[in-house]
Parts: C-alpha cells; structure tokens; sequence
C-alpha cells in the first residue's frame, strides 16, 4: 500500500509540475475527476505555450512506468492551446 501512495504522488507532482512550468503566467490548470462505469479518471488540463505531443521527455516516461505498476493508464490529448493528461485507474470487480 505504501508503494501505491508514493507511486501515486510522484505521478501527480510531475504531471502537475509539468502543467505549471509549462503554462502561460496566470494561466488556470484544472485538475478533475470522473467515475465512469469500468475506470475512475483524473485529468490534468493545461494550457501551455510549447508542447510537442510527439517527444516524451524523462518526466513523462517515468510517470509512464509508475502508472503501469500500479494498474493505472496515462493517456494525453492534445487540443489547439491546451494539452489533458488522463490518469485512468480500473475499477476493481
């Protein structure tokens, strides 16, 4: 369980680290969740000045992998001004 609590919070510092050092000043981050039927997801919305969804850097890798062994999903979805980092965890059975 510890592992759980650890893994967790180095995932969310970095993706919001990353959402604030990579936002306009001022700029508004909105972090929110859902509860779907199969997966509960948080997102982590930014609006960025540069962001290419194409490189992934350390950072994002190593959440990758934190993720994984926890039994969670990272997902990304870039728009126009703003990029969304989803954090999806299988509901158990």
């Amino acid at each position: 369980m510890l592992h759980f609590i650890f893994y967790l919070e180095r995932i969310f510092s970095n993706l919001i680290s990353n959402a604030v050092n990579y936002s306009p000043e001022n700029t508004t981050l909105k972090i929110y969740s859902k509860n779907g039927k199969n997966k509960k997801t948080v997102y982590v919305k930014n609006f960025f000045l540069n962001f290419n969804s194409d490189k992934k850097g350390l950072g994002l890798e190593i959440v990758e992998d934190l993720a994984f062994k926890i039994g969670a999903q990272i997902k990304r979805r870039k728009f126009l001004n703003s990029v969304t980092f989803m954090v999806e965890f299988p509901n158990k059975s």
